[in-house]
This record gives structure tokens, sequence and C-alpha cells, in this order.
């Protein structure tokens, strides 16, 4: 836990933090705080761990009563929240985040909060997706020579469905979307893609197409069909994109460890498996887009749109493979 606490600072904080600071961060040092924590019960704080198939650690999460002198007997905190950095987009700090929220919620706890920098935009990313809101409340984190700002961001656990009852259809998500409307700040948006890019990518719910280049909502059009594939229907999008939608780049994006990476007949044969019916019995399409040879799909879908007779000539095209492990963009065309 305390080389991923280390790791996770090393490479998260590298632009915020002094870089001598972060070198000399002791893993010996971390590894006795921990200790401390995890022996001493009058803390009250609690530390959850995920590790994948394999048992390496993947993430950490320490949470339990607020810290903070205006704290109310019904506030709890989130200590602290890491996820390796190399598996930053696999759903680990979700994972964490609600686990510990579900056991708050358990002790009765009513809000939460968490300290985090200002300068953490991939941080605070996560928290505004996640329903929280920065309160107003701020402090200087000294790291070494440098004082570091941070803001203080509150979750009313009333906001989350409750964690013994099984959610009725669509009411998690009815209630989640009640803490989006709080913080909803996209009132008036044109609707064009402000920074002139698209993306189509792969329907995977492990990619974050307008986080994993570093825009925000109402930048970017984005596209998503199965193995990110030029569809129809893509087409058709893309079409509207660069005559209606301010669009002047196109990157098509599919990623490793696709499902889709395999031939037409697999995945019918897999439908069928699953789902106990023949498709071409029941006169549905069995010709899904799958494709063996994913790196040849892609060369073969750039150049579909790069001879476009409209899109084309008004586009840049790009033909990249996102690394879901690693979070890495690779131009390939």
């Amino acid at each position: 836990m305390a080389a991923l606490r280390v790791l996770a600072w090393q490479r998260t904080y590298a632009d915020i933090m002094d870089a001598d600071y972060l070198a000399g961060l002791s893993v010996d040092e971390q590894a006795q705080r921990y200790r401390q924590r995890l022996l001493d019960p009058s803390t009250g704080a609690r530390t959850l761990v995920a590790e994948d198939a394999s048992g390496e650690l993947r993430g950490i999460v320490t949470y339990g009563h607020c810290r903070d002198d205006d704290a109310g007997v019904d506030t709890a905190e989130i200590h602290a929240l890491y996820a390796h950095p190399d598996h930053l987009h696999a759903g680990v700090g979700a994972a964490l985040t609600n686990a510990a929220l579900d056991d708050l919620a358990h002790a009765g706890y009513h809000e939460v909060t968490l300290w985090t920098p200002a300068a953490n935009g991939l941080g605070r990313r996560f928290y505004d997706r996640g329903g929280w809101q920065p309160d107003g409340a701020t402090h200087d984190y000294h790291a070494g020579p440098s004082t570091v700002p941070e803001v203080r961001y509150r979750l009313p656990l009333s906001a989350r469905p409750h964690p013994t009852r099984q959610p009725a259809g669509f009411d998690d998500l009815l209630a989640a979307n009640e803490t989006y409307v709080r913080v909803f700040g996209l009132t008036g948006f044109d609707g064009v893609a402000h920074k002139g890019v698209a993306m189509l990518t792969c329907m995977d719910s492990r990619l974050e197409p307008v986080d994993m280049v570093g825009l925000v909502a109402g930048d970017m059009k984005v596209l998503r069909t199965p193995g990110g594939r030029v569809t129809p229907d893509a087409l058709t999008g893309l079409l509207l994109s660069v005559t209606l939608l301010g669009v002047d780049r196109i990157m098509v994006v599919p990623h490793t460890r696709c499902a889709m990476a395999s031939d037409d007949q697999t995945l019918v044969q897999k439908v069928r498996d699953v789902a106990g019916v023949d498709l071409a019995e029941l006169g549905l399409p069995t010709v899904l887009g799958g494709s063996a040879d994913p790196l040849g799909a892609l060369e073969h879908d750039v150049d579909l749109l790069r001879t476009h007779p409209v899109i084309g000539a008004r586009a840049t095209i790009g033909g990249f493979r996102y690394d879901v492990d690693t979070g890495r963009l690779e131009r390939l065309h």
C-alpha cells in the first residue's frame, strides 16, 4: 500500500508539487503510517483495497469521520483515494469510492467530504462526474518548499441509492441524475464542437473519450459503435459533424482487448451460446462488424473517411489505438 501511495503521488502530482519533495517520498515511512493507522482503532478510519485477479494491488481508499474543525457529527471524509497510475481508467477509483460511501451510509453518516489539490484536473473531473461539489472551503498543503492550494468537495449521501436496497429498474440512475442536475453547467450550449474534434470510438465502458484527450464537455463530438468501426450510421454522424457542427478533425479510435477483435462467425456463435437462439433463423443480422485483424480494419476505415467526397475534403482524419490498460493513445494512421 505504501509503494502504491508513493507511486500515485509521484505520477499524479508531478506537475503540481515540488519534484525534489516527490522524489524524496519514503515507502518505509508511508508503510509505518499505514501500520499505525490500521492497528489503532481510536482513529476510526477504515481502509479498503482493490486487487486484480492475480492479487496485484490496484487501489486504496481510506475513510472515516471528517477531521475538519467545522465538521458535524454526521459528516465523514474520504481521507485518501489512490488508483494505480497504470490503471486509472479501469474503474478502480469508482469501485473503491462507492464501497466506501456504502459503508459510511450504513454507519449513519449523512454527507462526505474530501480534499484535493486545486490543480488536480484529472481527479476533479472524476469527482465532478460522481456528483461531488466544491463547497467553497480551501486550505494550503505544504509539500516541502512548495505550497499546494487544495479545495474541499462535499457529497450528500442522500443523493445515492440506499446501499441495502436493490435498485428498481432505473431508480438508481434517476437518483444520480438529481445530483447531476444540481451541478449542471451546460445551459444554453450551442451544440457545436468547440475544439473542432469528432471521435469515433468503441462502445466499451472502459473508454472515456473526452478525458483521454484532455477536453471537456462541449469540445468535441463523440460517436460510438461496436469496435469503433465506420458504420453507415457513423458516416451519417460524421457527415453532419463536418458540415453543420464545426468539426475539422476526426479521430478513429479502436482499443486493445476489444471483444470485436474477432470474426463475425465467432461473434455470432458467442451470441448463440449466450442467448440460446440462432440470429439467422430469427432473420436478424449476422454481420456484426467484427474483425480478426483490428489494425487492418482501422486502416480500411481511415481510408474510407479520407476518400469520402465530403468528409475527407472537410476534415483531417487520423487513426489511433487506445490502450485500455495504460490510457495511452497511439497514432497509427
